[in-house]
């Protein structure tokens, strides 16, 4: 989705928030900050992120501060120009997500068909309280309403996921990359049990928090996985499809798909759209085209960034899936599919060329961040 942010400068509370992870040390930041209030009183705070750093002093009961980034289970907050560290057992997030886009609909119902009451703008915070398929469902007003998912980034997970009939095992997770590791602790700096396979079905025990799950796999085996690096199914469908079964050889399936692709030119960017001829946005566009040959990729332009292998730029070919950052804030709101001599097709939301279009790739330069090969 290529977004046009328009009068920010006229917005009282506007906050971005950029979340990065560096797996190594298991460190969040956030570049702005999550608004949020102390839960307890005489709360130490310290220089560092265990109770071995030194005290520097006390937060009382609804101690108002902004933290900035999260490391050991701690929360990094400024004070008096100074960075110091609170348990974040003891702290509240104020709300649990923002918004990624600009003029982000809230509906009634977790459809794009349903009622428009309202739009958020980019940044904006929100307190999330469940998930259904890829709408959060957030409060508006004292209401329930629902925004689509791939405008939201949760902060902190800490709400349910809506699975009709769910018991412990109705949904897994399976693995989106390569030797991710099963670990006896849900911390990177735990003993590794074993190394998992792309695609391996992983049974979901519970949730620890936002970053870990306790899963188990089909041997029995049971661990921590660190959620980024898996994606959920439900039971009725967790056979990853990433990879094309068609006896095709690649260059005439390259071929079928970049002319069904083309078919569909000129149909109109509609935002959560997913029909080919009435409407439809970037990310549903490649789900929909790899659809029509037996190839399943997750709906957003985020989760589709995560399947399949990676593919430098200079090695590009036709029907890997491009995928940029058109904010320039650090995280995947576009996806478009390459299709030869310098090109791309895509589902557009720039007023310079709207709906499905053929463009330059050196057009996105400097939003494009990454590409992914997911047929064989």
């Amino acid at each position: 989705m290529n977004t046009c942010i328009k009068g920010l400068q006229n917005k009282v509370f506007i906050i971005s928030i950029l979340v990065v992870f560096f797996l190594a040390t298991g460190h969040i930041s956030l570049a702005e900050g999550v608004s949020a209030v102390c839960s307890g009183s005489d709360v130490n705070y310290r220089t560092g992120p265990d109770i071995t750093y030194n005290k520097v002093g006390q937060l009382q009961k609804n101690d108002k501060i902004t933290v900035l980034g999260i490391k050991n289970n701690w929360y990094k907050f400024k004070k008096n120009d100074n960075f110091y560290y609170i348990s974040k057992d003891f702290v509240t997030l104020t709300n649990n997500a923002y918004i990624t886009g600009d003029n982000v609909n809230v509906r009634i119902k977790p459809s794009t068909d349903s009622e428009i009451i309202d739009v958020f703008d980019l940044g904006k915070e929100i307190n999330v309280s469940s998930q259904s398929d890829n709408w959060y469902k957030v409060n508006y007003g004292g209401q329930a309403a629902w925004v689509f998912g791939e405008y939201v980034e949760v902060v902190n997970k800490n709400f349910s996921v809506e699975v009709a009939g769910t018991s412990k095992f109705d949904y897994v997770y399976v693995v989106s990359q390569q030797g991710i590791n099963l670990r006896e602790y849900p911390t990177v700096s735990s003993n590794k049990k074993l190394s998992l396979a792309f695609g391996a079905k992983l049974k979901v025990v519970t949730q620890i928090n936002q970053e870990w799950l306790q899963v188990q796999t089909n041997d029995g085996d049971e661990g921590y996985v660190y959620q980024e690096f898996v994606d959920e199914k439900s039971l009725e469908n967790t056979t990853p499809k990433v990879m094309s079964v068609t006896t095709e050889n690649d260059s005439t399936l390259s071929s079928s798909i970049i002319s069904y692709a083309k078919q569909f030119l000129g149909t109109k960017y509609v935002w959560g759209g997913e029909s080919l001829t009435d409407g439809i946005d970037c990310s549903g566009f490649t789900q929909k085209v790899m659809a029509k040959f037996n190839i399943s990729i997750p709906r957003t332009a985020k989760e589709q960034a995560t399947v399949g292998k990676f593919v430098d730029r200079n090695s590009l070919s036709t029907c890997d899936l491009v995928f940029f950052d058109t904010l320039n804030k650090g995280y995947i709101t576009h996806v478009g599919m390459y299709i030869g001599n310098g090109k791309f097709i895509h589902s557009s939301s720039s007023k310079n060329h709207t709906g499905i279009v053929i463009t330059d790739l050196s057009n996105y330069s400097n939003a494009y961040r990454t590409a992914r090969r997911v047929i064989s």
